[in-house]
């Protein structure tokens, strides 16, 4: 019957007054189709079966089970008429009938567990529900009569099941035999055979359950195994909150034990326990696999299934403290190895396993320009072993102080792994353990959460809210500790502020980078390439670089100040002797006014669009007298000033000293402590810079981080050196990822912190 036909049917049979009715799909099973119908003055759901359900596998029931349903509605409603759905017309010719339309606020109760609406009442009152069904129609003839709808069961739940899954796992396949031969010769009171969150309806006052078409006299060990496997998966999928989920497991069958005591004899619960690890299996590798699990976590469900189906649980408590060991992802082992830095030099990389296998890594990177109050990047020191550059000491307290602390700890509790490594270091600056040592288990620990997860780690670290790509911030030149003091600047860098897509940040970049590279040839000034992939140049001022820029822009086709604008890295504290600054290339001395002067001026002359570190990390004068003329034309970055200390950002906003802060991972040695740092931030109304160091790794941590916090902006480095491409590669994944999420607004980041009227871009 077509859906007009239906309509006609209906108008004929009095339900309906007119045929101009509206019908509206609604969400259920894969065994039916639900229709919402109103024509004004009567709404109602219209429900009939579907003789080839909705499975990607060839599976087909009887639809005379839509009769079967209308019985179940009846029977229940007789002694429970508020948990079932009123019947208003059936046909059963046609293979459908009428019912209420529920509304009064009632909510999925799937839907609410997904959404981590974990409410132990509901629990309750479910598990009470059922007792109540199975107990009220135990040793009822009349409904075992009413309800012998074996061949139903079979087609709907023995076959594509149990049958079906042991053809999968051979190994396991004499169990799932004995198991559906005992499901079918069991007769002792009406089973709902579909008993899941995903089919009852809940608010505080009411608890509704629907979706009864397989219902048959049988076994009520199967209702309560199929309704527990929901929550054993739920508590797979949200894992960080396992324990709360598991507790709501038991809430159920606490409620179902005090309604149905008469059904339950000695082997009730290890029976149950047995049949519930069989059907989770069965809900990944049966023919209605579940659809919100990742390939790792279905991969946990058969390792455990493989485990768990020999031998058994002999009760529901003993089989979720196997299952929440098996999925809470706790740490075995940190290991940890010394790798080396885009420079040559010694870093370490850190790999954190699970008990389950899962492993994820930590690369930690390493600075050559540091500010006096960053944390202690500890190295061994002994000028015979790698110079003294070895970090085998950082690697010792990794695979044995931390990894001792943290063994046996869930993985998803990041801030509390952080929390536990500081106060096992027991230091401000983290010299004891070593911040590169603690930093590498810190991001080892979130990269194995998201491996966990199935997810990108931008994605685990915000919490699905990151959808920002960030605005790049690249090096043209390079100079200062970088480039062997070759210009007292560190960075002249770019930033294309006209451009309308991420693709069009780098495509600018690479015309600007290649053509001052050319520039620079031309003038005999090009010595090579500096540590973050800029050009290396040979100067007689730290002007100079300034015309050079500008000639590489105009020769790349575009106008400096509206297409494209310069960003400096000043890094002033090396320049600073606690009296006056140095330019060792002009052989010039500034007094802190002077360089203020010069700093104002240099913002003024030319298109600069950001300043980082002008003035040293303890002249607090400067900092203040420079935002107050230049605060609100210019992005004031402190790098040196905060070293992503979050005392110390509150301080610089306490006294406005910046605008902006650049933000880097090994500078306060945690990720945890660097997201609070990126949020103080952005609380404050300052926008944060995520920043690479000099010596990088082939990690793209920092691109995951930019856009999992929103925070804008991205600095690593030059257009070259794979250490650099692999993060501006990386921000191009990860907006594929995003799809339609993803936003990049560009230069109108500055929005937030300058005045539009007075920018020079």
């Amino acid at each position: 019957m077509s859906i007009e036909q239906l309509i006609a049917h209906l108008v004929k049979k009095g339900m309906l007054v007119s045929t101009e009715a509206s019908i509206t799909p609604l969400t259920g099973g894969v065994s039916c189709e639900i229709l919402m119908i109103d024509d004004g003055e009567n709404r109602f759901v219209l429900k009939r079966a579907l003789e080839k359900l909705k499975v990607k596998d060839d599976w087909f029931a009887d639809i005379k089970r839509n009769t079967t349903e209308q019985k179940f509605l009846s029977y229940v409603g007789g002694f429970l008429p508020e948990s079932v759905p009123q019947i208003l017309y059936a046909d059963e010719e046609h293979h459908f009938f009428c019912m209420e339309m529920l509304e009064n606020g009632l909510e999925n109760w799937k839907t609410l567990l997904l959404n981590k609406q974990f409410n132990k009442v509901y629990a309750q009152k479910a598990g009470a529900l059922l007792g109540c069904i199975h107990s009220k129609s135990a040793g009822d003839s009349k409904a075992e009569k009413v309800f012998d709808t074996l061949e139903s069961f079979k087609q709907l739940r023995i076959e594509p099941y149990l049958l079906k899954t042991g053809e999968r796992h051979p190994e396991l396949q004499h169990y799932y035999k004995k198991e559906a031969s005992r499901l079918a010769s069991k007769k002792e009171c009406l089973v709902h055979g579909d008993f899941s969150p995903k089919n009852i309806l809940v608010n505080s006052d009411r608890l509704v359950i629907l979706d009864c078409e397989v219902a048959w006299y049988g076994d009520p060990i199967f209702d309560l195994a199929f309704y527990l496997n929901h929550f054993a998966l739920k508590a797979l999928l949200h894992n960080e909150e396992a324990e709360t989920v598991l507790d709501l497991f038991l809430e159920v069958w606490d409620a179902y034990k005090k309604k149905a005591s008469l059904l339950i004899d000695s082997e009730f619960e290890q029976r149950l326990t047995h049949l519930l690890t069989m059907l989770m299996l069965a809900r990944v590798d049966g023919k209605s696999p579940v659809e919100y699990l990742n390939n790792k976590q279905q991969q946990i469900i058969r390792t455990f299934a493989y485990e768990e189906i020999p031998v058994g649980s002999k009760s529901l408590q003993e089989f979720k403290t196997k299952w929440l060991n098996k999925i809470t992802m706790k740490i075995k082992e940190i290991d940890a190895y010394q790798i080396y830095d885009s420079r040559g030099f010694p870093t370490l990389e850190v790999e954190v396993i699970l008990e389950n296998g899962i492993k994820g890594y930590g690369l930690v990177p390493s600075g050559a320009s540091t500010g006096q109050f960053e944390a202690l990047e500890l190295r061994d020191g002994d000028k015979e072993v790698f110079r003294g550059k070895s970090v085998f000491k950082a690697i010792e307290n990794v695979k044995t102080l931390i990894a001792e602390a943290l063994k046996g700890v869930s993985v998803f509790e990041q801030e509390q792994i952080d929390k536990t490594m500081i106060e096992l270091d027991g230091t401000t600056n983290k010299s004891n353990l070593g911040a590169n040592a603690i930093l590498g288990v810190s991001m080892a620990v979130a990269n194995t959460a998201a491996n966990v997860k199935g997810v990108p780690l931008y994605e685990y670290l915000g919490n699905g809210e990151g959808h920002l790509i960030p605005l790049n911030e690249i090096q043209i030149l390079g100079g200062g500790a970088h480039a062997a003091w070759a210009t007292d600047i560190q960075d002249y860098l770019v930033i294309a502020t006209g451009a309308k897509t991420y693709e069009e940040t780098l495509e600018m970049t690479h015309n600007i980078y290649h053509a001052a590279g050319e520039v620079m040839k031309a003038r005999g000034k090009c010595v090579g390439i500096a540590d973050e992939g800029g050009w290396w140049p040979d100067y007689e001022t730290n002007e100079e670089p300034f015309d050079v820029f500008l000639e590489a822009v105009e020769k790349a086709g575009y106008i400096a100040g509206k297409d494209v604008a310069i960003s400096l890295d000043i890094a002033a504290s090396d320049l600073f002797d606690g009296e006056k600054y140095r330019f060792r290339l002009d052989n010039k001395e500034f007094t802190p006014d002077e360089f203020c002067d010069l700093m104002i001026a240099w913002c003024e002359k030319y298109p600069i669009i950001s300043i980082e570190d002008p003035f040293a990390d303890t002249d607090f004068k400067s900092w203040k007298r420079f935002m107050e003329v230049c605060g609100n034309k210019v992005q004031v970055i402190g790098d040196d000033l905060f070293t992503t200390n979050i005392e110390r950002i509150k301080e610089g906003i306490a006294n406005e000293l910046a605008n902006s802060v650049l933000i880097k991972l090994n500078q306060i040695g945690s990720v945890t402590e660097t997201i609070q740092a990126i949020k103080l931030t952005q609380s404050a109304g300052w926008l944060p810079v995520v920043s690479a160091r000099s010596g990088e790794t082939e990690d793209a941590f920092i691109s995951h981080l930019a856009v999992a916090t929103n925070a804008g902006q991205l600095k690593v480095g030059s257009f070259a050196r794979s250490e650099r491409m692999v993060k501006w590669n990386e921000n191009i994944r990860i907006q594929r990822s995003l799809g339609d999420k993803a936003t990049f607004i560009g230069g109108k980041i500055y929005d937030i912190i300058l005045e539009p009227e007075l920018l020079k871009v």
